[in-house]
């Protein structure tokens, strides 16, 4: 949401393949704006998100986010300077997304990504603002 609703739209940023039409694509062409890299911000969030709690798969999945932002590269649909963008956005969100699992999880085991796991989660949520399901 960060990325695409609201900083693509405001930096507006052409994309690479829209300057030189001399490239020609192997992918769909995205039709929104290039910075920062969405894919990119959301494989750094997840890798930073698993830093922050202490997950040891966070360096296969960082191998992976690399790769994953090197391929929005190569596939001509971001500059170099949208990947760092994406990155830094990436980042943020994943501290912020720990920082809040923490927050509402603290004294107890972070949540497994299971339906249950999900339910808990929102009835702590909407118990924290003080709201019924």
């Amino acid at each position: 949401l960060l990325c695409n609703i609201l900083l693509k739209p405001i930096i507006a940023r052409t994309r690479p393949y829209d300057i030189n039409t001399l490239v020609e694509l192997i992918v769909a062409k995205p039709h929104d704006y290039s910075f920062p890299s969405g894919h990119t911000a959301a494989a750094f969030a997840v890798v930073s998100a698993m830093f922050f709690v202490k997950n040891r798969l966070w360096i296969p999945t960082g191998i992976l986010a690399v790769l994953i932002a090197f391929s929005r590269m190569y596939l001509y649909v971001h500059y170099p300077t949208d990947i760092i963008g994406g990155i830094v956005v990436g980042i943020v969100s994943g501290a912020v997304g720990a920082a809040l699992v923490h927050r509402f999880f603290s004294g107890r085991d972070a949540p497994v990504w299971t339906p249950d796991s999900i339910v808990v989660a929102t009835e702590d949520w909407f118990k924290y603002l003080g709201k019924e399901k």
